[in-house]
């Protein structure tokens, strides 16, 4: 037997055994695709047809705002709608497509978006990528997109997708909004293991017989909407760009250190004008959080409601970037909010016009 034959016929598992790495590098890249082909067949039962399966199982899994189609087919495979796992992870399909030739790891398929970028491609292993090459096509059989084809993956694969976004912020190699990609990432990765041994406790008690149908889904959705909430970037850069320079101080846009003064000033424009008493409880809600074995030192806007305290931030942070905008110097801004954006409880005084003398 040939020495391109024994390759052939290796698996990634012994390749991964003494020697197989070196006889991984001498294969060529169609021959490592070739055992990472059977590999995954082996393991996952790909398909290289393209295969409509109708899912007679179907239900959506609330991650924050977001949602997460899910279905099981009739063999028992759980899936995740392609496209609702790129939106979990806060990718936009825009931010990627234009590149997404160049950007596709490997020769063949083209990987799907959350793992296409060139900088991932170490971290995405031959298996892994053979899996979401060889996508699932699947019609729901019930919900609002019922008899339309899916393309999804294998619910099982979500973690190392994800994993490979945490891989490669361990390295160091990610940039601009790709960061926030991997908090999304960890957060689920955090999420789905607490949701696990929950179930795997409840498996072995047999309350899972006696739980209500749908605690797993609402524990999840309750961590993840938390944890999601504590990255939502509420200042605008525009925000802090227009503080800068109204207080003359220099701007470093590669430095995430701010004066002191910032957060001051920050209190005084924004908490302390939407509510006399919202910074206070803020701080409350924090230590509380920090009691509880939360991380210490979480931003304030953080503990504000996703349904209501969010949206109110940030109705008044558009107002008060407006004004200062318009303004020329610190005291011009200062004099215009106490105008639009009083403090509560305080005296502001209005200059008025003096009349004019009738005589």
């Amino acid at each position: 037997m040939s020495g391109s034959d024994d390759r052939e016929k290796m698996t990634v598992e012994e390749a991964g055994a003494k020697g197989g790495k070196a006889r991984m590098e001498k294969m060529t890249p169609e021959e490592r695709r070739e055992v990472a082909r059977r590999a995954a067949q082996a393991r996952w039962g790909t398909k290289e047809e393209k295969e409509v399966v109708v899912a007679p199982h179907n239900g959506i899994i609330k991650l924050g705002e977001l949602q997460l189609p899910c279905s099981v087919l009739p063999d028992g495979t759980r899936v995740l709608h392609e496209r609702g796992v790129m939106k979990a992870l806060g990718i936009a399909r825009s931010g990627y497509a234009s590149n997404r030739a160049k950007e596709a790891a490997g020769d063949g398929a083209a990987l799907p978006l959350f793992v296409a970028p060139i900088n991932l491609k170490p971290f995405v292993d031959l298996e892994l990528a053979e899996v979401l090459r060889s996508p699932i096509w699947y019609r729901p059989a019930s919900g609002t997109h019922s008899g339309i084809p899916h393309k999804g993956i294998r619910a099982e694969v979500l973690p190392r997708i994800c994993n490979v976004w945490l891989k490669a912020r361990d390295e160091g190699v990610l940039r601009g909004k790709q960061l926030a990609v991997a908090a999304c990432a960890d957060i689920i990765v955090r999420g789905l293991a607490e949701v696990g041994i929950i179930a795997l406790v409840d498996e072995v008690t047999g309350y899972q017989f006696v739980r209500p149908n749908d605690e797993l889904r609402r524990i999840l959705e309750r961590y993840i909407s938390k944890e999601l909430a504590r990255w939502v970037h509420t200042f605008q850069p525009d925000f802090y760009r227009e503080m800068y320079r109204l207080r003359s101080w220099t701007l470093d846009p590669t430095s995430h250190r701010k004066p002191g003064a910032v957060a001051k000033y920050t209190i005084n424009l924004v908490y302390d004008r939407i509510h006399p008493d919202l910074l206070r409880e803020l701080k409350q809600s924090r230590a509380g959080w920090e009691d509880a074995g939360g991380s210490k030192g979480g931003k304030l806007h953080q503990f504000l409601t996703v349904d209501a305290g969010h949206p109110r931030l940030k109705q008044h942070l558009e107002g008060v970037i407006q004004i200062m905008r318009f303004a020329n110097d610190w005291d011009q801004l200062m004099y215009r909010m106490d105008v639009s954006y009083p403090k509560i409880n305080e005296t502001r005084s209005i200059p008025f016009p003096e009349p004019e003398d009738d005589d």
